[in-house]
């Protein structure tokens, strides 16, 4: 099959093509030198931002020689749990709006989500319109992906509050609460009783809550394809 390919571009060399079959090859080239120009900038702009980011690594090697190791890697390990818990929580409403996505690419959504939001200035903005791209290759709709995302994020921030809530009764089991645990649940309690009711709103007025996430999908398809 490879010698028969070589055979026909050898003896398609010199042969002079139709003006359609031309001007596709040759806006298909330039299609991929724009392309391999926009990764340059792209990478161009990663490296300036994280290049300034890489000047405390030395002095944070230094700082784990005295650290204990098995906590590391207990932290490591909580954090892979941690983001596998989301991928599938995330996939799981994905499939409750009956889009079909399989783990790995949910999983490929969310991280690269969170690397563009950590790295690239526009923080979980940027990240949003690369997980609604990303489910776009997969054939998920941004309306079904935004209100993945609203829950997702909605269901994560309930579940940080609960945590730590439970801190704080903890705390106060021991009566040792300080200032700033106080401080942060004055602000903390009103939002998370918020986040409970646009989840019950999500759940149990869904006209509602559909019409809220078709704006917001609307807005960002005119941001995407803009």
């Amino acid at each position: 099959m490879h010698r028969v390919a070589r055979a026909w571009l050898a003896k398609s060399r010199g042969v002079k093509w139709p003006p359609l079959v031309a001007f596709l090859r040759d806006r298909s080239e330039g299609v991929a030198m724009i392309k391999r120009a926009l990764m340059v900038i792209v990478a161009g702009v990663a490296i300036y931002l994280l290049v300034p980011r890489l000047g405390g690594l030395s002095r944070d090697a230094a700082a784990l020689r005295h650290a204990n190791v098995w906590l590391a890697l207990l932290g490591i390990a909580a954090e892979v749990a941690s983001i596998a818990a989301y991928v599938t929580l995330y996939r799981s409403l994905l499939r409750a709006e009956h889009a079909e996505v399989p783990w790995l690419a949910a999983g490929r959504g969310v991280m690269s989500a969170f690397l563009i939001s950590h790295v690239l200035p526009g923080g979980s903005a940027a990240g949003t319109v690369v997980n609604v791209r990303t489910m776009e290759r997969e054939g998920v709709p941004p309306r079904r992906t935004g209100l993945a995302l609203v829950l997702a994020v909605l269901l994560s921030d309930i579940g940080l509050g609960l945590i730590f809530l439970a801190g704080v009764i903890y705390s106060l089991a021991k009566q040792h609460l300080a200032a700033g645990y106080v401080a942060v649940a004055l602000i903390v309690i009103p939002i998370l009783a918020v986040l409970v009711a646009v989840v019950f709103l999500l759940a149990f007025r869904r006209e509602l809550g559909a019409s809220a996430v078709r704006r917001i999908a609307r807005l960002l398809h005119r941001f995407i394809h803009r």
